[in-house]
C-alpha cells in the first residue's frame, strides 16, 4: 500500500436544489458530462459502468447515501473510493471533492489533477444552474 503525500479538498456552491444535484451527481453516465479533463466517455457493458480515463478503460462505481450526502466515486481497482460530499446550502447545495495524492504520482501530475478538477466543478455548476 502507497503513503499519501496530499490531500486537497475543492468546492462549489451550486444554485440547485438537493434533489436535482444528488440524483445527477449518483447518475455515473453523467460524469462524461463535467468531468472533461477526466472521464472521456462512460460505457454500459451489463449492469458495469467503466470509465475512459488517462489510466485506460476502468471499472466505474458510484455510491451515495442521499440522507448524509456522502457520495463515493470507486474506479477501477483503487483500495479506496474518492470521497465527496454534497450539503444543502440555503435554497442552493455544496458540493466538497478530496483528492488524494499517492507517492507514485509525480508533483506536476498532482498540480494539474487539482487545477483540472477546479475546471470541472465549475463545469459541474453549469450544468445543474440551467
Amino acid at each position: 500500500m502507497e503513503n499519501l503525500k496530499n490531500t486537497a479538498t475543492q468546492f462549489v456552491s451550486i444554485n440547485a436544489s438537493y434533489d436535482k444535484a444528488f440524483n445527477y451527481l449518483t447518475n455515473p453516465l453523467l460524469y462524461k458530462e463535467w468531468s472533461t479533463n477526466f472521464i472521456s466517455d462512460i460505457l454500459v457493458e451489463g449492469d458495469q459502468h467503466f470509465a475512459t480515463t488517462p489510466m485506460g478503460k476502468v471499472n466505474f462505481i458510484v455510491k451515495g447515501d442521499k440522507q448524509t450526502g456522502n457520495i463515493d466515486l470507486f474506479f477501477g481497482d483503487a483500495p479506496n473510493p474518492i470521497p465527496t460530499r454534497l450539503f444543502p446550502n440555503g435554497s442552493g447545495v455544496t458540493y466538497l471533492f478530496t483528492l488524494f495524492q499517492a507517492d507514485s504520482m509525480p508533483d506536476m501530475a498532482w498540480e494539474q489533477g487539482i487545477k483540472g478538477l477546479i475546471e470541472e466543478l465549475e463545469i459541474l455548476r453549469t450544468c445543474l444552474e440551467k
